[in-house]
């Protein structure tokens, strides 16, 4: 077995966290800047603090609660353009508005299920 660590400032621009999620053990939060933003951030709960010591033990709720709190800190590191069209939500079965951010978690999520599912085999 091979023990893997990432800091969070490789984590947050990583270009496919799930892979992160479902191949590193730990997140850790280095002495860059953003590592420091990260650590300090409001969304930075204890919570996240734990979970981010050893990937290996969570479960679903906590990955979508770590990909939720990378995608707070991003919409912070960088700033969203003008949003040009309020086509960004789609309606569901019940006719409720689901951002299109909420549907990409969402589809993040199964593949990370796929993904464990296919580790744990």
């Amino acid at each position: 077995l091979l023990y893997k660590e990432i800091t969070a400032k490789d984590f947050l621009f990583h270009e496919d966290p799930l892979d992160v999620l479902s191949t590193y053990n730990k997140i850790v939060f280095g002495d860059s800047e953003e590592d420091k933003f990260a650590k300090e951030h409001e969304k930075t709960t204890e919570e996240i603090l734990e979970c981010c010591k050893d990937l290996r033990v969570l479960g679903k709720r906590d990955f979508r609660n770590l990909l939720r709190w990378k995608d707070a800190l991003l919409e912070v590191l960088r700033p969203k353009p003008a949003k040009q069209h309020d086509d960004d939500d789609e309606e569901d079965d019940d006719g409720e508005k689901k951002s299109k951010k909420a549907l990409t978690v969402e589809e993040e999520m199964d593949e990370l299920s796929k993904a464990v599912a296919g580790r744990e085999k």
